[in-house]
């Protein structure tokens, strides 16, 4: 951290620019998803299903829906932003804060579908109404947020045990914050392992135990569905942490001149960008069935290649660019980490990440083939009479679950270790901060 006695990093925030980007990018995505959807989807061109899946805006998960719930998330942290500002300036909030936490839970409803699972609506419809009308609400937050600018001075406390102090205002309008990393950090890291424990015990006792469960409830705990309340949660952590990675290319920007520092930084959260949109949208399964059937008509030494992997298509494309992208952020992130702790961090999650991939290789082998697991446990474990009494299902499908669930709360455990990584370089960056709200006139 920059000693206290150097001036604070100089951090300049235009709200016309940012609220200009942040409603042309709702503008364009959303009529670009209208005309994609009548052009590719409702049209009579032979467009291959993969691509018809992807821009459906009735598919539940598709691009115009994760572009949807992403946008009621931000809207929610504008709404969380605004409560805390009139927080520290000592305004009143409460307002606000039923506000925060109204988007909040209709986010999340939204995220885990409960309205489609729950009632018949046209989807398409209410996806186009949806983004225009969260594109106008969000336009009104950000013009709110931008009309309490002020100056803030923010310091960070890497001491553990100190707690962040209240927000003071001194009488030329500064706001002076003070936080403990350590604290925020802890937090984070244990709320959010709790929550995906949780998420299997969910999994576990509603979706395979829930034997008289209604079937909505099973598809929503059900972690190895990509429509489940699980896969958005864990979406949603890899866009915060993607956030996170953003707001450090902006203070290492406001820092440093070194353009390697930036363009590293950029490029890692470039990557974590598309991955939440990945993981939101199921891009690199859509991508894998796009393949497999483009390769199914070319000719005999076209789709060798494809026949011959025992796995999922997607491995093939996908699997060497993240290998690529995982060695980079390993070589990156170790050489900007201060702390032994958070190089470990590090490793531990990619490692985690790197068996996750594994994992679903084996999981996309054929029943019949010599290296899947779960048929070697099934044939080496007489498990058929206790998979029927417990959870009346075939031994095989109970196995197979139980892995894709060890491999989902993998990942998700190791983007935890990697938020809380990128999370404290924030914190240690902008440990001294003078953040200025305005636009300059000329």
């Amino acid at each position: 951290m920059p000693p206290r006695s150097s001036p604070p990093t100089q951090l300049l925030v235009r709200p016309r620019r940012l609220i200009r980007v942040a409603v042309d990018v709702c503008i364009v995505a959303g009529l670009a998803f209208w005309i994609l959807d009548l052009l590719l989807v409702r049209g009579s061109w032979g467009v291959i299903e993969p691509l018809r899946h992807l821009f459906d805006l009735e598919h539940e998960t598709g691009l115009p829906r994760w572009f949807f719930v992403s946008q009621m998330l931000m809207i929610s942290l504008t709404s969380w932003l605004i409560y805390a500002v009139g927080r520290s300036r000592r305004s009143k909030i409460v307002v606000w804060f039923v506000l925060a936490v109204f988007f909040s839970l209709l986010t999340v409803t939204l995220g885990a579908r409960l309205l489609s699972r729950l009632t018949d609506v046209d989807l398409a419809v209410a996806h186009l109404l949806a983004m225009a009308g969260g594109t106008v609400l969000w336009f009104l937050l950000l013009r709110h947020a931008a009309g309490l600018g002020s100056d803030y001075r923010v310091t960070v406390d890497d001491e553990r045990h100190a707690g962040p102090d209240p927000a003071t205002e001194d009488p030329s309008g500064l706001v002076r914050i003070r936080l403990s990393s350590g604290r925020i950090i802890r937090r984070v890291v244990v709320t959010a392992v709790l929550l995906e424990l949780g998420l299997v015990l969910l999994d576990y006792h509603v979706t395979l135990r829930g034997l008289e469960a209604p079937g909505f409830l099973r598809s929503l705990f059900n972690m190895a569905r990509e429509d489940s309340l699980p896969n958005w949660i864990g979406a949603t952590q890899t866009t915060l942490a993607a956030g996170t990675l953003w707001l450090v290319l902006f203070v290492v920007r406001a820092r440093t001149s070194r353009r390697w520092l930036r363009w590293g930084w950029l490029a890692l959260a470039v990557f974590f960008t598309y991955m939440a949109v990945d993981d939101g949208a199921s891009l690199h399964e859509n991508f894998g069935l796009l393949l497999e059937q483009l390769a199914g008509r070319f000719d005999e030494s076209g789709g060798r290649l494809l026949r011959l992997f025992p796995s999922y298509p997607w491995h093939l494309l996908f699997v060497p660019l993240f290998a690529a992208a995982g060695l980079f952020a390993a070589v990156f992130l170790v050489r900007q980490s201060s702390r032994a702790k958070a190089r470990v961090l590090v490793l531990a999650s990619l490692a985690l990440l790197g068996l996750a991939v594994g994992l679903d290789f084996l999981e996309g082998l054929d029943r019949q083939h010599p290296w899947n697991p779960h048929s070697r446990l099934v044939a080496a474990f007489d498990l058929e009479e206790s998979s029927e009494r417990l959870f009346r299902k075939s031994p095989h499908f109970i196995v197979r679950h139980v892995a894709k669930t060890f491999e989902e709360f993998l990942e998700m455990l190791a983007n935890t270790l990697l938020w809380s990584v990128f999370l404290g370089h924030l914190l240690e960056v902008g440990s001294d901060l003078r953040i200025r709200v305005g636009d300059p006139r000329h």
